[in-house]
């Protein structure tokens, strides 16, 4: 149950014009999230193989059987490697803490509706060093992942 929770979440951050559909390029940002690396011709051949209507991408249940082929490893299947290569994903200047404005983007890409209110209320729930900006640790504890350690 959770790693098809982990499986929608990545799925609905990359579905980026909230279509409910994941072309070759998303399902390759979504693939990496995960830890999985695949080649262009391959996210290509994977697209074609789970676009069961032709229209060139895939629906949540669709990316769910092409991911669960890939991965079949345990290690792969890994949360908390999987939240690491998310955190990542989002850490865009490298620097290990997501900022507000890059965690705002990772909500965003979650749900488009949310406010600036809403992230930044999430900040501040869990920078309890206050700090503005959240590690590694405090991202895996939101998503159940890890160790829970307040205020690392």
């Amino acid at each position: 149950v959770s790693e098809i929770q982990g499986l929608r979440s990545s799925f609905w951050m990359f579905d980026k014009d909230g279509s409910g559909n994941v072309d070759s390029t998303e399902l390759g940002q979504v693939m990496a999230s995960l830890g999985v690396q695949v080649s262009q011709d391959k996210l290509k051949s994977m697209i074609a193989e789970g676009d069961t209507d032709g229209g060139g991408e895939v629906d949540f249940s669709e990316f769910c059987v092409l991911f669960l082929k890939e991965n079949t490893t345990v290690t792969e299947r890994d949360p908390v490697k999987q939240a690491e290569n998310m955190f990542s994903l989002f850490d865009t200047d490298a620097s290990g803490f997501l900022s507000l404005e890059e965690l705002g983007e990772a909500v965003r890409r979650i749900n488009a509706s949310a406010t600036e209110v809403e992230i930044t209320n999430l900040l501040r729930s869990i920078d309890t060093l206050n700090t503005g900006e959240i590690s590694l640790d405090q991202f895996k504890t939101i998503l159940g992942v890890g160790e829970s350690r307040v205020g690392t």
